[in-house]
C-alpha cells in the first residue's frame, strides 16, 4: 500500500478515536455535575427542624458537614475538569505534531538541509517546493493553538502583561477568544493584567481537533497532487 494512502487511513481512525475520548471523560464529568446538583438540590429540601440541623461539636451540625462536603465536590469538579481539557490540549498537540513530522519525514526527498524551528515551521519549509501550507484555512488557528500548548506547559495557563516575550503568546490566546468553548479570565493589577486560561466546554477540544484533522487533509490531498 502507498504510504500516502496507509497514512489518511491512519488519520481518519486517530481522529475517530480522539473524539470518542472526549465524549466519553466529558460525559462522565456530565454525570459527575448532576450528582453534585442532586446532591444541593436534597440538603435544600431538608426542613429547619430536622434532627441533622442540630448543631454539635464546634456549633457545626451535621448538616453543615453535607454542606461542605458538597462544596468541596464542586470545587473538585471544576479543578479536575479544567485539568484534564488542560490535558487534551497538550495531547492534541502531541498527536498534530506527531503526524506533521510522519508527513515531514516521507517528503523530505532530496532536502539535505536541517531546518531549525517548530515542527511546523519546518513543515512549511519542506513542503513549500509543493505546498505552500501557509494558505491553508486552519493555518493561523494551529499557530495560537501551539502557542496556547506553550501557556499551559510553561505558565500552567497564567501568563501576566509584564512577563518578558510574553506579548506572541499573548496575541496568539487572545486570538483564540473568538472560538466557542475558550475563555480568558482576566485581572488588573498595579503594573500589569493577568491573563488565566479557561477551557468552557468540549467545542473547543473538538474545535482544534477538527481544524487539525482538516489541515492534515488538506495537506495529503495536496501531496497526492503534486
Amino acid at each position: 500500500m502507498d504510504k500516502l494512502v496507509f497514512l489518511g487511513q491512519w488519520l481518519n481512525l486517530e481522529t475517530y478515536s480522539f473524539e470518542k475520548y472526549i465524549d466519553f471523560i466529558e460525559n462522565n464529568f456530565e454525570t459527575s455535575f448532576l450528582e453534585i446538583e442532586k446532591k444541593f438540590k436534597e440538603l435544600k429540601e431538608i426542613p429547619e427542624d430536622d434532627p441533622i440541623k442540630e448543631r454539635l461539636d464546634y456549633n457545626q451540625s451535621y448538616y453543615d458537614h453535607l454542606i461542605d462536603s458538597a462544596v468541596d465536590d464542586h470545587y473538585e469538579y471544576n479543578v479536575f475538569q479544567q485539568r484534564y481539557r488542560y490535558s487534551v490540549v497538550i495531547q492534541l498537540f502531541i498527536f498534530f505534531e506527531t503526524e506533521i513530522s510522519i508527513f515531514t519525514e516521507n517528503h523530505k526527498q532530496n532536502i539535505k538541509v536541517e531546518y531549525k524551528g517548530t515542527f511546523l515551521e519546518k513543515a512549511k519549509k519542506t513542503f513549500k517546493p509543493k505546498v505552500d501550507i501557509t494558505k491553508f484555512p486552519q493555518y493561523q488557528f494551529l499557530i495560537s493553538f501551539l502557542e496556547l500548548r506553550n501557556v499551559i506547559v510553561h505558565y500552567n495557563g497564567r501568563i501576566k502583561s509584564n512577563q518578558p516575550r510574553i506579548n506572541k503568546k499573548l496575541d496568539c490566546i487572545k486570538a483564540l477568544k473568538k472560538i466557542n468553548g475558550f475563555t480568558l479570565d482576566e485581572t488588573e493589577n498595579i503594573h500589569s493584567i493577568s491573563y488565566k486560561v479557561k477551557i468552557e466546554n468540549q467545542e473547543f477540544l473538538k474545535y482544534s481537533l477538527k481544524q487539525m484533522e482538516d489541515f492534515l487533509s488538506d495537506l495529503f490531498d495536496k501531496l497526492k497532487e503534486a
